[in-house]
């Protein structure tokens, strides 16, 4: 149509009903198992943990368990979906709430906490704590007891069967404080893995 247009054989009011049947074919047909219709109701809805959420004025990040997208549970219809995803605080969905989590999608995220993120799915929870508390995440999401002394559960949603836990994490450090003491680690790698042994200390101690 574009090489018709610019040999004058058609009109350009030809060449825009062109165009908006292929935008219309490209998002509502040919694609339609990405962009399906949803009810104003899932858009709309607001999970019990999200409630709790909202009354903590601060600032603060969240973190969902590590393997709570398999419990993102792809079961139900469309609007099920999307009301499972918004209740695991899946990235970006989580910013129509006004939620800030830990994590993003790792393709925008800066290099260090992507090499960060990716060393944390190589150890239990408790190896990386002190990352949580340094790093402002003060409520935790998960679907069983993470068995944690510093974690208080504050809020219980319902998801397609599967209790999600809330819990308020009392280490939780403020997104800005004073340290006077540091520690140069010149090896990146190193600096990685200090991260997650027992020495690190960052209430006291910058790296």
């Amino acid at each position: 149509s574009l090489y018709y247009f610019s040999q004058g054989k058609v009109s350009l009011k030809f060449l825009k009903i062109v165009i908006i049947l292929l935008v219309f074919s490209d998002l509502f047909l040919a694609n339609f198992d990405i962009n399906v219709p949803i009810s104003r109701e899932a858009i709309e809805l607001t999970s019990q943990n999200s409630i709790y959420l909202k009354r903590d004025p601060g600032k603060y990040r969240i973190l969902p368990a590590q393997d709570l997208d398999g419990v993102s549970f792809l079961v139900g219809g469309y609007d099920d979906v999307v009301r499972n995803f918004k209740s695991v605080f899946m990235p970006n969905i989580a910013m129509a709430d006004n939620l800030s989590l830990f994590v993003g999608r790792e393709s925008i995220e800066p290099l260090a906490n992507f090499m960060v993120m990716q060393e944390m799915k190589k150890h239990p929870l408790q190896d990386y704590l002190k990352i949580l508390d340094v790093s402002n995440v003060k409520y935790y999401l998960d679907n069983k007891d993470p068995n944690v002394s510093q974690f208080k559960l504050v809020s219980i949603d319902h998801a397609s069967g599967v209790n999600l836990f809330l819990y308020e994490n009392l280490s939780c450090l403020p997104r800005s404080f004073e340290i006077k003491k540091y520690k140069v680690i010149k090896d990146k790698e190193q600096e990685l893995k200090y991260l997650f042994t027992k020495d690190f200390d960052p209430k006291n101690e910058m790296i």
